[in-house]
């Protein structure tokens, strides 16, 4: 084992430090490097002086600076560096204080920059200078902790699919499954993100991070992670995308969606190409025909592009330009991507679910029947055809009017009036859909047990003004549900209304500690606040 680990060691001494270790050649004035030691009229000098003794030849200097490369920081004291002037890189570096072998690489440079010109400048390793700093053990339980804190606040009505959260009898929760792994390592990547400001990010994208989505442009084959969050996908990010990505196509299957190109075109297409294998008039490469796993590949690194940038803006933005943008290259790559694997499942139910979005229903059943075709046993993409003909269904001019005629008057049906808002929600027209819940919020009439739903319903919609005004309602009739106070807290700070917030979180806490006297088991607010971002400043004393 000695023999190997010492091999594995020698071999990543000289990854990260390259030619960082002097050699006898490196001295381009060895006498003035020497003398400048001797003088010991810096402090670094005098340090150098006391730990090399009387190397007279370059030979034993190089051997003697070698150990000192391979030990501590030369920069530990910070004095022995006051009278040089070292570049940002390397004072960051030096900063970094790296524990692996790249502190010999640190150390060398910090010499160089001290004695300029009596070395030749040593060429880096295999690996970057500074290091990308990852998340500690501490970090990992930090992010699982908040992210407990985070489901228990949200349980039992406001977990995401596949989301498994379970209270345990000591008043804790346990959590398992997929979503949660991932909601935790979403958490650690934002941590190594921090930890790194000085660094770029790429991701080729597993797993949807939801941090993340603010700050993805375009990037090539891949995505590309701002350091701040994009206000906006521009044009020319759009141009430069559409154009690769069409040039990139014309490798595969040609050069032949466009923004117009009918959904039925290419489901015909892929039924004829991938299923038939009929290449007349084929105008791509056929070793991508037959290769399953390129289409895959390919298929979810456009599918990514399209909805992890575009269509996420289509729901994120209030600009009715913009969202039409969005749409239209959210459509585009999301064609490529289907046409690239018309039987991968995430790009099937991303595109379905884009074209439902903007009540393109006959289109979006048509792709998921197309993927059947390839994959009839598949239980999810029978899930959504039945979804999506449902949807259908729901969003046909009869039903809608029927919807609205029930919803609207002096005492609107609060089953209509949510069923409207969500036909309009997923045909694209969120403030039809918010026009109608106001339906029920407005009217004095309206029942106290729907509050609790439109508060969440408006909070799904981004309104938090409208939340906050149907939780009022519901408190004013019952004030004893405790996440009330919490989630009317949310929706006041969401809206930068600091003060009131705080008092409201401060009632929040008061009615918890009591719930806890009486049901020791109970969900702790002062718990679950710390691992809120939006609530936990307001909640310092």
């Amino acid at each position: 084992d000695s023999a190997i680990q010492g091999l594995g060691a020698s071999i990543e001494e000289r990854r990260r430090a390259g030619e960082s270790l002097f050699e006898a050649s490196h001295f381009k004035d060895f006498a003035a490097f020497r003398a400048k030691l001797d003088a010991a009229a810096d402090p670094l000098s005098s340090y150098l002086k006391s730990q090399v003794g009387t190397a007279t030849t370059p030979e034993a200097m190089s051997e003697a600076l070698n150990r000192l490369l391979r030990g501590l920081s030369l920069a530990a004291d910070p004095n022995r560096f006051a009278g040089v002037r070292l570049s940002p890189h390397v004072r960051a570096f030096a900063q970094q204080n790296p524990p692996t072998p790249n502190r010999i690489r640190m150390n060398r440079l910090l010499l160089e920059e001290a004695y300029p010109g009596l070395f030749s400048e040593s060429p880096a390793g295999l690996y970057p200078d500074r290091e990308i700093l990852s998340a500690t053990p501490e970090d990992a339980a930090r992010s699982f902790t908040e992210y407990v804190n985070d489901a228990a606040k949200r349980y039992p009505d406001r977990l995401k699919p596949g989301e498994v959260v379970v209270p345990l009898p000591d008043g804790r929760y346990s959590v398992s499954g997929q979503v949660a792994v991932m909601q935790i390592n979403g958490l650690l990547t934002k941590v190594i993100f921090d930890k790194n400001p000085s660094h770029e990010f790429y991701i080729e994208e597993s797993f949807a991070l939801d941090w993340m989505y603010p700050h993805l442009v375009p990037y090539g084959i891949i995505l590309k992670i701002e350091r701040n969050p994009v206000a906006e996908i521009t044009e020319e990010m759009v141009r430069r995308d559409h154009e690769y990505w069409s040039q990139y196509s014309e490798r595969f299957i040609g050069n032949w969606i466009g923004y117009d190109t009918p959904v039925r075109e290419i489901c015909e297409w892929a039924l004829k190409t991938y299923q038939r294998r009929d290449l007349t008039g084929f105008k791509g490469d056929p070793a991508f025909v037959r290769d399953d796993n390129a289409q895959k590949a390919f298929s979810k690194l456009r599918n990514a592009i399209g909805k992890s940038v575009y269509a996420w803006r289509v729901n994120n933005t209030t600009s009715p330009v913009v969202q039409q943008r969005m749409v239209r290259e959210a459509e585009f790559a999301l064609k490529q991507a289907f046409a690239f694997c018309p039987y991968s499942p995430e790009t099937v139910f991303n595109y379905a679910q884009l074209l439902a979005t903007i009540g393109r229903y006959e289109d979006a059943v048509l792709v998921a029947r197309t993927c059947q075709v390839f994959d009839a046993d598949n239980a999810g993409i029978e899930s959504l055809i039945q979804q999506l003909e449902s949807y259908r269904q729901a969003a046909s001019p009869e039903a809608t009017a029927a919807l609205r005629a029930k919803a609207t008057g002096p005492n609107p049906d609060a089953k209509a009036v949510f069923g409207l808002a969500s036909t309009y929600y997923s045909i694209g027209q969120t403030n039809e859909a918010i026009s109608a819940l106001d339906l029920l919020l407005t009217n004095a009439s309206t029942k106290p047990e729907y509050f609790l739903s439109l508060s969440e319903a408006y909070r799904q919609l981004g309104r938090s003004d409208r939340m906050e005004g149907a939780l009022k309602r519901q408190m004013s009739v019952d004030p004893s549900r405790v996440e009330s106070w919490y989630d009317l807290a949310t929706a006041q700070a969401s809206q930068g209304k600091s003060t009131e917030a705080k008092a409201t979180l401060k009632e929040a806490f008061r009615r918890s500690d009591e719930r806890l006297l009486a049901e020791p088991k109970a969900t702790d607010l002062r718990k679950v606040v710390k691992g809120d971002p939006l609530l936990a400043p307001l909640a310092q004393p």
